[in-house]
């Protein structure tokens, strides 16, 4: 409905109000009071006030519409059933990622991680080998809980080695924030990434 649609059916009642008989249920003094109190102004001045709130009410319902409600995200059983199996975080951490990660699979050849590039995620391998890559060269091979990606994430870094799949794996993705996430909540996960990153550091 328009702001002059509005208007005209706030201006009409208001005219409805002043043409009353004196015989009606309200009486002559509340019709007079009722006139006193809608000049045209106010008529202006209340057509505007509930135009503007079928706005904001239209604008929250078209917002809204088809978003379905949010759910507290769970640990998916099969990444905890799998964490446990290859890495040695304690099941706090464990429940943590893989409520906040991504399990992805990816085919053997893929350059997962390339040099030099921004980074924007971290990944735990699940199952299969990757190869970290320098300068065309091999530095390492990383099997399942191993963790890449991190350093140049929580460093905000250019990624300082590619990482390409040298057989089909199976990784946990984790997002900046996820990540970000479990270094704040969960002090053995900082540790572990902090004494990971060191090694890896050390041994380049």
């Amino acid at each position: 409905m328009t702001l002059v649609r509005i208007s005209s059916v706030v201006r009409r009642s208001w005219t409805r109000t002043r043409s009353r008989p004196a015989g009606w249920s309200g009486g002559p003094s509340s019709r007079s009071m009722l006139q006193r109190s809608l000049t045209p102004h106010k008529v202006a001045v209340t057509a505007v006030t509930v135009w503007q709130s079928i706005r904001h009410l239209t604008a929250r319902r078209a917002a809204t519409k088809g978003t379905p409600m949010l759910r507290k995200p769970k640990a998916d059983p099969e990444v905890v059933d799998r964490l446990t199996r290859v890495t040695d975080f304690d099941s706090d951490a464990i429940t943590r990622i893989a409520t906040v990660g991504t399990q992805v699979n990816i085919p053997s050849g893929w350059s997962i991680i390339m040099e030099s590039t921004p980074a924007d995620s971290a990944y735990i391998v699940l199952d299969g080998t990757v190869e970290i890559r320098k300068g065309g060269q091999t530095l390492a091979t990383l099997g399942p809980g191993a963790v890449f990606g991190e350093i140049a994430l929580v460093n905000h870094r250019l990624r300082n080695a590619s990482v390409v799949a040298s057989s089909q794996i199976s990784a946990v993705r984790l997002g900046e924030d996820a990540l970000q996430e479990l270094i704040e909540h969960d002090a053995d996960f900082a540790d572990t990434m902090r004494t990971m990153a060191q090694e890896r550091l050390g041994s380049d």
